[in-house]
């Protein structure tokens, strides 16, 4: 791998220039194209997923020359991320040298304390990504005032950066709960083979009780209600049996209803928009006329690999998850070489069931954290325990997303 060098590059000036927005519907579309520039088989490597978690995370992107960087707040209640975006970006918060100065420069720091900030690696062309990484430190050093941290950092990326000394001064750890389950796609497609012989079991149970009951549709966006419809009753039964806490890509225990409503606002999100709805593939398995299990991903045409964000069942029908997994592979992705149904997130019930579909290979995924910068950002997470809270702020933005189009939630 040939590494461009850019000894002119003023990095200091270009950083001033980077302007990072919310992420949109249409951005999904028009940034889809930068996924693939560089080798990545993660579920990062298609814009869905991010898009899915846009508020959840706050989501900013920056298209900036040849590339495309991603920005995560995890804010206090008292943060509000726009804000400390604007004042982090005003290009008088620091000096040449670094050293923070004047008004903005002590609300940049105020609104720090409240708030979590991660980078992304660049989505680039491979032989770029060390001279954008120093592009992305510069911006968190210089602009922001802060230690870059980068979360979720791709096998492919981190492999190719030390082949060049870009990570000097960084810690780089893998985190085993977050690596993505990659499964060969024909296997998910056809079950066949001994090791498949449960799955064929219940598939072939449902086939039984439901005769000529059932039937596979692909979804367009005519369907959004419907799903929307089944969703709801999903996540409600969901939440009555709650489940076990995970652990997130940085180590720390998260609570999975937040999470739960998180993604349900997402889904709700993509549902509200046509052309979203369409760029990406979704499919479903009706009994007698009724939605009662869907499936909703994205596919690296590069790769050829799906990515499958989002599979939800009745859990009452023995079968229906073995049906929608297996039809939805066979439907929506008759080209793909590899599945990539993400990761478990340390919870063990999930864990099981991912390793009884037999995966192939694991995309694995690290934090990179900056050693090398004088004031490190620690402990300013958001608390976000508790449940009236979550609930309020998970009514309003159901309710934005619904009335509000393509402003909610930002």
């Amino acid at each position: 791998m040939t590494t461009r060098e850019r000894t002119d590059y003023d990095y200091l000036a270009a950083a001033r220039e980077m302007k990072y927005f919310p992420l949109t519907a249409e951005d999904v579309i028009s940034l889809a194209p930068l996924y693939t520039l560089r080798p990545n088989r993660s579920c990062d490597s298609a814009p869905l997923d991010q898009y899915l978690y846009r508020n959840f995370y706050q989501v900013k992107y920056c298209r900036f020359e040849d590339a495309l960087f991603l920005m995560f707040l995890n804010e206090t209640d008292e943060a509000d991320p726009d804000t400390t975006l604007k004042n982090a970006t005003s290009k008088d918060a620091t000096s040449e040298s670094g050293e923070k100065h004047g008004e903005e420069a002590q609300n940049l720091e105020q609104k720090n304390e409240r708030m979590e900030i991660y980078g992304f690696l660049p989505y680039c062309r491979e032989e770029d990504l060390a001279h954008y990484l120093k592009l992305e430190e510069t911006y968190f050093n210089q602009v922001l005032g802060i230690p870059l941290v980068m979360t979720s950092a791709d096998q492919e990326g981190v492999a190719c950066l030390k082949e060049t000394d870009a990570l000097t001064g960084y810690e780089v750890n893998e985190v085993e709960d977050i690596r993505d389950y990659l499964y060969d796609a024909e296997s998910l497609r056809t079950l066949a083979g001994r090791k498949y012989t449960k799955k064929r079991n219940h598939i072939n149970k449902f086939l039984k009780a439901y005769e000529d009951r059932w039937e596979y549709r692909t979804l367009t966006y005519a369907d959004h209600e419907e799903i929307l419809a089944f969703l709801k009753k999903w996540m409600e039964a969901k939440l009555a049996v709650g489940e076990g806490s995970g652990i997130d890509e940085n180590g720390e225990v998260f609570d999975p209803e937040e999470e739960l409503r998180g993604e349900f606002l997402g889904i709700q999100d993509i549902l509200s928009h046509e052309n979203l709805f369409n760029h990406i593939r979704a499919g479903a398995i009706y009994l007698d006329g009724e939605l009662k299990a869907f499936s909703m991903g994205d596919y690296n045409e590069v790769e050829k690999v799906a990515i499958i964000s989002i599979e939800k069942a009745d859990p009452e029908i023995p079968g229906l998850y073995q049906m929608i997994n297996q039809q939805f592979a066979l439907h929506a992705y008759p080209d793909a070489l590899l599945i990539n149904r993400e990761d478990d997130v340390g919870i063990a019930g999930l864990r099981k069931s991912k390793m009884s579909y037999y995966p192939v290979d694991f995309e694995k995924k690290y934090v990179i954290t900056q050693k090398n910068f004088s004031e490190k950002q620690k402990n300013c997470g958001a608390d976000q325990t508790e449940k009236e809270k979550r609930d309020a702020r998970f009514a309003e933005k159901s309710e934005k997303i619904k009335n509000g189009g393509e402003n909610a939630g930002e």
